[in-house]
């Protein structure tokens, strides 16, 4: 996305998280285009693409994550585009907890949340 910015709250407040900080965003973006003209492929740059007529959207974010600014910018553009989204911020989690429902109460949180949406968005 075009949001992929140092300046974005996320990048800040969570620039030392683990398993995910902003060192590591820096990294990964290096290596997930191949030249840089690939940061504006509207695959990528969700921001700037056309996302009308898209399905209901669920977003579930951790809350010690650098990419979090990131989905709450893709929400609003999402909502601007007229897409029904729902986007909840799971408190005291980090990047890559969904999926961890045994052990940390949160993620069951978020996972039950996701399957609610799944159904809720199928009837």
């Amino acid at each position: 996305m075009s949001a992929f910015t140092a300046g974005l709250p996320s990048r800040r407040d969570s620039a030392q998280a683990k398993p995910l900080n902003t060192a590591a965003l820096s990294w990964f973006g290096h290596y997930y285009k191949s030249q840089p003209s690939d940061a504006q492929d509207p695959r990528i740059d969700l921001v700037e693409a056309d996302l009308q007529g898209l399905p209901p959207v669920t977003i579930i974010n951790a809350q010690a994550d650098p990419l979090r600014s990131d989905e709450e910018t893709l929400a609003a553009v999402l909502r601007r585009a007229g897409v029904p989204v729902e986007q909840r911020v799971f408190e005291g989690t980090t990047h890559e907890f969904f999926g961890m429902g045994k052990v940390v109460p949160a993620a069951l949180q978020a996972e039950q949340y996701a399957v609610r949406r799944m159904q809720a968005d199928l009837d």
